[in-house]
């Protein structure tokens, strides 16, 4: 029994020495990058809230603009040119203000089948697909909502893709993807990475304001958590100083 709990602890402490939260802010952007269609009049910005993020007081806000058939997007490209079979983990959380009744911000990832760093093809994780509704091949992850935190797992979701997956009640497992494409590899020639957060691609008319935060991403055994953090508006600051100045008063009185 001895021995089975020391086993346990040196996991445990090799599973910690692995893991890391990162902080992005607009100072430290942590590989992140931001991007929008041309014509887009949508944004993408580090905002403090909405109610309370999973992680800190921010998360990263994109929205769509006027026009819901462009997009705004998030990427990363740390994890470009890495094996998608050495992907073991993978999630974000969402929150909503404004959507066309069922799409949150929905994840892509550029896949390069034959190693030569160019897309073949896209994996699309969409949270309004994640429950038996569509497909019995994954677990019931609920239905999106707005105005609400959720957390979405990706890495034991379905995925639609441009060529072997479709969507709704097409999606399908990663693992049943790897074993068509047991080569595959994110891709390297996309400008804000392989790994990207996007709104839109709907109707014109549909206008999506979104949020996201703890993005955790995980290969080979090292995990990242990405903690999304805005800087206060003016407002806010004067408040937190007014409050200090308070407090420093009432400190003083005390003397």
């Amino acid at each position: 029994m001895f021995s089975r709990q020391i086993g346990l602890s040196l996991l445990a402490l090799t599973l910690t020495a692995n893991a890391a939260t990162l902080v992005v802010d607009p100072n430290n952007p942590q590989g992140w990058t931001y991007g929008k269609s041309l014509t887009s009049d949508g944004s993408v910005k580090l905002v403090v809230g909405p109610d309370i993020p999973p992680l800190g007081s921010g998360s990263l806000n994109l929205n769509s603009g006027t026009d819901g058939s462009l997009l705004t997007y998030a990427g990363i490209n740390s994890y470009d040119g890495l094996l998608l079979s050495d992907l073991q983990g993978l999630s974000y959380s969402t929150y909503g203000t404004s959507w066309n009744g069922a799409q949150l911000t929905y994840l892509k990832i550029w896949i390069d089948w034959n190693g030569d760093g160019t897309s073949d093809d896209a994996l699309y994780f969409e949270p309004e697909y994640q429950r038996p509704d569509y497909s019995n091949l994954i677990p019931n992850q609920g239905a999106p909502v707005l105005d609400q935190w959720q957390t979405w797992n990706v890495f034991a979701g379905g995925f639609w893709t441009d060529f072997d997956f479709g969507p709704g009640a097409n999606v399908n497992t990663l693992s049943n993807y790897l074993a068509l494409h047991p080569n595959a590899k994110l891709a390297t020639d996309k400008d804000y990475g392989a790994i990207r957060f996007t709104v839109g691609a709907a109707s014109p008319g549909d206008v999506f304001n979104a949020y996201i935060d703890n993005v955790t991403i995980t290969f080979s055994g090292n995990s990242t958590t990405f903690d999304f953090e805005g800087v206060p508006e003016p407002g806010s600051w004067a408040l937190m100083g007014a409050g200090l100045a308070l407090l420093m008063q009432r400190i003083r009185s005390q003397k």
